[in-house]
């Protein structure tokens, strides 16, 4: 702990000094203008001058043409620019127009005529402008043109991430669903003018709480957005802290002219086609939709040439109706004299007032829709309540020739109010999302070779996420939750489960991957100083810059209870499997002294890198660079933490680093480019071939939810398995006395890290690609991108049961060693079963348990990247802009890393895992494009005044999105312990039959109701871990069944699976099978009717999903536990099994025995906004000046 105190002091103390010395901005989201300058013979003119002006701001930048004619001009802001060359004897030549991108590098060359021979030329088609030669990413930049034109389903950023070769998207389009060349959305990076853009407990910008997606759109609003670039691999070293996209946005500003809009989009369901589940059921109408999106811009001089404004205003209100489809069970069960289904056991009474908490009384029944007894599957539609408003500023100040200033600042403001189910329970949402950055730039040689640039950042994410649900038979629902499909943390994200399909009643919303909470409130913060500079000499362009990222989070987390049942005769029975109670983090804490409050947690990030673009000959480049970070471990400010040992089973001092953090992450890049025979004037000639392959190493920091989990666990939490407080509802104030006063059997549930777990992930990025420039302005790039990942983030389970079982006379002593000891009768009749776990207490005939089972964190998992990758670009201002992608690539490995890594179906045999990542998907293509029609004044077809008034200024434009199915992961319930016949010939009934040897039930509740298990059964480990926590595995997968039914929303056959036997794993691999594939189609149509040059009024038609295409999500794909109940009858002493949708090891499942909706296509990939929704029509006005 001292040497890494010493080691970030030093880490800081040289920031601070390089800081003191070096004021600028960083650069990553500029572009370079080179070129060469020539006469009309080809010969070279050295020393001619090169004036760069910004068309916008009247900005002016001058060099020097090299001796071999060339030029380079660096570090300047995307926009319009002017290009003029002169020279001794020359006259000017002028390129006017010239449209600089975010990130981009073009290559000019421009011919001088002697003196009287002014040449002026303006860039429409930018067919002479030269692909890329300096680079080996494969990228995309979305133009201002496409920002504002194309056709974006509630006008979220984020769906143009798509346009990037590698873009996955999962689901409608959020920032949380865009994954980049196989890695993790956490890995993406989300920059806004060089400003880290994230939600800081995630990297998805406005996620919740590091597991539930935003529901809000204008965290970046677009009238903002200038233009952005995605990087989606192999990019260099001045970009990093995450190995998925690197998104570089650039926000608007003024200029020498005034300009804004207003505008106002707005939709009504009137229009809409119905959802394709709006007809399921009588009774359910059409889901309302009702929303508006309105604001306005303007932006312009406060002295001209020198300073300037832009500020924005956008507001978002939605009424949306939400369909929900689950199975719960029937009210039959809550009449007098009900059994539980498949046997003569009556429901217990206690249990009855509860079973109405899994509807609302606004649900509707769907015929003959379930094949479960007990069990009715229904639907609601309730109203989604949205309001948001955003707004931003931004100011430009041209000090002189050689310093610039600026400052922006936006701010987003949202609350949401969503139902969750059938149950009626809803969620509340509210986030404050911010961002801002003071930037500024020296240019410190006259000729513009050596450029300074600094900027200080502030992100914030302020969110809360509280549910609330109705008080039900005299309980308070809104503080707990009921789960009886045998799963703890409650459902519905990506990479952690998949969901059960059966209503879960109760308000508590999901915490992280194991838990769930009244709320998870965060008000997280990053300060940011960023620093670089660009020095260009002779042929190279050296870059070298730093930034040291300061991260401050405050948090509560507000606990609650869990109730998790196996299965629904567990729950009729009123057995629970675990009562899991979690405080409150601000409550005084048990391990603290008595710490309270909200936790701060700190981290800070340390960063530095060097990179050169070394032009060896024109057409041949070599780029290499070195970045290096550091992310200290993230730690509460006062240790209010616990930090568990899973080798021990005892706790750390709180003041020791939670985890490692590696300082050795040195990541070299390098990359060469050529494009042949510059001088010719072929097809592959003339710079317009380009081949280029690089590699390099990236380090990700990962999920900061899961590194501030030690925070979370300072509080009472205890998860009971068995005794008397295992009951529903739970003695909480009994749980909690004895937390307080046992100590040693008060079954604490830490989140925990392995000894060995290390961060940062590691991945080793490689590609070659050829990029073409066609006629028509097209470029098209074709090329391999591969990576191997390491140091991955990986799940496992701590405190497990141990291996074995025996059997001893009740009232002896534990024996050591075994994890399940039968306890029996003198006639051999189990009548208790104690469970033992790697870190119980055994002394004499007693068992305590100071801790449950512990979900822990590891690293050390792997996985590998394969894709062949296509884009075509074709980016004007005018005429036909598009831009296509597509990808075949494959995802594999034992984990995806970071916030897609799953408990291991195996738990420490992590090598099971090994198989297709959970967005593995084959196939991806994406097509945009404007098309404005040539007609007007100025265009190909003048058709005078009348003519142009009605056919000119129309634009026409489309998305297309396709894939092959995310990946679908089949799991199981598999209780802990179950009981087993283990007698030749079977275990008699008490009727004169017998259970079969080997057959397999549900472990009883043994006590006076049930005293004794039948003769020759006995208890045995099922599965050594994971009930608790995670109460799900994979199956076995029967030989020669398809597992696919296709079969009208039928979509996954249970037939095909089975579960494994006591002891044994299933053989279904990781990931196995995929989900239903999605197309959607867009339309724009856009007419402008010009007032004056700089004025026009815009009518937009826009057509979501224009041909009504169902996008399925994946089904419901987690297999109940369908292993048989056993019951006694004392007053006849007969033993019976349920025989109703049960099965026993082995043997295929029945619809029935997996459950009702298993399998089952119950919802559309967007219900309300975004991609995969129905059809949806919206008009828009725009005033544009």
């Amino acid at each position: 702990m001292m040497k890494s105190n010493i080691f970030v002091r030093v880490l800081s103390a040289i920031s601070i000094v390089l800081f003191a010395f070096i004021i600028n901005i960083s650069a990553q989201a500029n572009g370079k203008i080179a070129g060469t300058i020539t006469d009309v013979n080809g010969g070279i003119i050295p020393g001619a001058t090169v004036t760069v002006t910004n068309e916008k701001t009247g900005e002016a930048r001058n060099v020097l043409a090299k001796e071999d004619g060339t030029f380079l001009v660096v570090n300047l802001q995307p926009a319009i620019y002017t290009v003029a060359a002169s020279g001794s004897n020359f006259a000017t030549a002028t390129k006017r127009n010239i449209e600089l991108l975010v990130g981009q590098e073009l290559d000019l060359e421009l011919k001088l005529q002697a003196k009287g021979v002014t040449v002026s030329v303006d860039v429409i088609s930018g067919e002479d402008l030269i692909v890329n030669t300096a680079s080996a990413s494969m990228s995309a930049n979305v133009n201002a043109r496409e920002v504002e034109g194309l056709p974006i389903n509630g006008r979220q950023l984020s769906q143009l991430y798509l346009q990037a070769p590698g873009g996955v998207n999962s689901g409608s389009g959020t920032f949380s669903d865009i994954r980049f060349s196989g890695r993790a959305n956490n890995q993406n990076v989300v920059r806004y003018d060089g400003i880290e853009g994230t939600a800081i407990i995630d990297a998805s910008p406005g996620n919740l709480n590091g597991e539930v997606p935003s529901p809000f759109r204008l965290q970046s609003s677009l009238e903002n957005v200038q233009e952005f670039r995605v990087d989606s691999s192999n990019f260099p070293a001045e970009f990093g802290t995450g190995t998925g996209g690197q998104i570089s946005v650039v926000t608007k500003s003024g200029g020498n002219s005034f300009h804004g809009s207003v505008f106002e989009y707005f939709r009504r369901d009137s229009l809409d086609a119905r959802n394709f589940f709006e007809n399921s059921s009588p009774g359910i109408d059409k889901g309302k939709l009702s929303l508006d999106q309105f604001g306005g811009s303007i932006g312009g001089p406060i002295i001209k040439d020198k300073l300037f404004f832009f500020g924005s205003y956008e507001q978002y209100r939605g009424r949306f109706g939400l369909n929900f489809v689950e199975a719960a069970p029937s009210l039959s069960l809550a009449l007098p004299g009900a059994f539980i289904p498949g046997t003569t056991t009556p429901v217990n009474p206690l249990i009855q007032p509860f079973i109405a908490a899994f509807r609302s009384p606004n649900a509707v029944v769907i015929p003959g829709a379930s094949a479960v007894s007990g069990f009715e599957v229904l639907q609601i539609q309730d109203n989604e309540k949205v309001n948001e408003k955003a707004l931003a500023a931004r100011i430009d100040y041209q000090i002189n020739t050689y310093h610039k200033l600026y400052t922006r600042f936006f701010r987003d403001e949202g609350t949401d109010i969503a139902p969750e189910g059938i149950s009626g329970r809803v969620t509340s949402i509210e986030a404050v999302p911010q961002n801002g950055v003071a930037g500024f730039q020296s240019i410190l040689r006259k000729d513009g070779s050596l450029i300074n640039d600094f900027k200080f950042g502030y992100n914030a994410a302020r969110t809360r996420i509280n549910g609330q649900a109705a008080t039900v038979g005299g309980l308070d629902f809104s503080n707990l939750i009921l789960n009886i499909s045998g799963s703890v943390a409650n459902t519905g994200i990506a990479g952690q489960g998949t969901s059960s399909g059966i209503s879960i009643p109760g308000g508590l919303v999901r915490a992280n991957s194991a838990t769930n909470g009244r709320g998870q409130p965060y008000t997280p913060y990053s300060l940011s100083f960023v620093d670089s500079i660009n020095w260009v000499r002779g042929n190279h362009n050296f870059k070298f810059g730093g930034e040291v990222r300061l991260i401050r989070m405050y948090t509560d987390r507000l606990g609650g209870t869990t109730y998790t049942f196996s299965n629904l005769a567990s729950f009729l029975a009123n057995t629970p499997t675990s009562v899991q109670y979690l405080g409150d983090v601000s409550a005084p804490s048990p391990f603290n002294n008595g710490l309270t409050g909200q936790r701060l947690a700190k981290q800070e990030y340390y960063i530095g890198y060097a990179q050169d673009e070394w032009k060896l000959k024109p057409g041949l480049t070599l780029s290499y660079g070195l970045r290096y970070e550091y992310y200290t471990p993230l730690h509460e400010a006062n240790n209010g933490q616990v930090l568990f040992d899973i080798n021990t089973g005892t706790l750390r001092p709180s003041s020791e680093a939670a985890f490692k953090s590696s300082k050795n992450n040195f990541g070299p890049r390098v990359a060469l480019s050529w494009s042949p025979d510059q001088d010719g004037s072929g097809f592959f000639s003339a710079g317009k071939s380009v081949i280029r392959g690089g590699l390099g190493l990236y380090y990700g920091p990962g999920q900061t939810e899961d590194q501030i989990q030690p925070i979370e666990s300072d509080r009472v939490s205890s998860t009971v398995t068995s005794g008397s407080l295992l009951a529903f509802p739970a003695n909480i104030p009994g749980i909690i006395a004895n937390f307080n006063a046992n100590p040693n059997n008060r079954s604490y549930q830490p989140r925990a890290y392995s000894n060995d777990y290390t961060i940062p992930e590691r991945i080793f990025q490689y590609s070659v690609s050829w990029q073409q420039q066609l006629p028509g302005g097209i470029t098209t790039t074709l090329g391999y991108v591969g990576s191997n990942g390491s140091n991955l983030f990986l799940r496992s389970v701590a405190n497990r049961i141990l291996p074995g079982q025996t059997t001893i006379a009740n009232g002896t002593n534990i024996p050591t060693g075994f994890g399940v000891i039968n306890r029996t009768n003198p006639t051999g009749q189990v009548i208790g079963v104690t469970t033992v776990r790697q870190f119980s207490i055994v002394s004499g005939t007693t068992v305590s348990n100071p801790y449950a089972e512990i979900d822990y964190k590891t690293s050390g998992g792997d996985d590998r990247y394969n894709a062949l990758q296509f884009s075509a670009q074709r980016s004007f201002r005018s005429g036909l802009t598009m831009n296509a992608q597509y990808t075949f690539g494959s995802s594999r490995g034992t984990t995806a890393g970071s916030n897609e890594a799953r408990t291991s179906a195996q738990l420490e045999n992590f090598e099971a895992d090994r198989g297709r990542n959970n967005f593995d998907v084959r196939h991806t293509f994406n097509l945009s494009a404007l098309y404005e029609l040539p007609f007007g004044n100025g265009k190909r077809f003048d058709l005078g005044r009348t003519g142009n008034f009605l056919l000119g200024g129309w634009e026409l434009g489309g998305i297309i999105n396709a894939r092959s199915g995310v990946p679908v992961e089949v799991l199981v319930v598999r209780p802990d312990i179950v009981v087993q016949c283990q007698q030749a010939g079977g275990c008699p009934n008490g009727a004169g039959g017998f259970f079969a040897n080997g057959f397999v039930a549900n472990l009883p509740s043994l006590g006076a109701s049930f005293p004794s298990l039948p003769t020759g059964f006995v208890a045995v480990v099922n599965t050594p871990g994971g009930g608790n926590s995670r109460n799900v595995r994979r199956p076995n997968l029967i030989a020669g069944v398809n597992p696919y039914l296709n079969n009208d929303r039928n979509y996954i056959n249970p037939a095909a699976f089975a579960t494994p036997a006591p002891g044994t794993w299933g053989d279904l691999s990781r990931n196995e099978l995929s989900g239903p594939s999605f197309r959607q189609v867009d339309m724009i149509v856009a007419k402008r009717f010009r007032i004056r040059e700089t004025m026009n009024f815009e009518f937009r038609t826009e057509f979501f999903n224009i041909f009504n295409q169902t996008n399925f999500a994946n089904p419901s794909t987690t297999i109940s536990n369908a292993l048989p109940n056993l019951a006694f009858n004392s007053a006849t002493s007969i033993y019976s099994a349920t025989s109703s949708n049960v099965i026993q090891p082995g043997q295929a499942f029945t619809q029935g025995a997996a459950g009702s909706t298993f399998g089952l296509l119950r919802s559309t990939v967007g219900r309300t906004v975004g991609l995969g929704s129905n059809r949806q029509i919206q008009f828009a006005f725009r005033f544009n000046f």
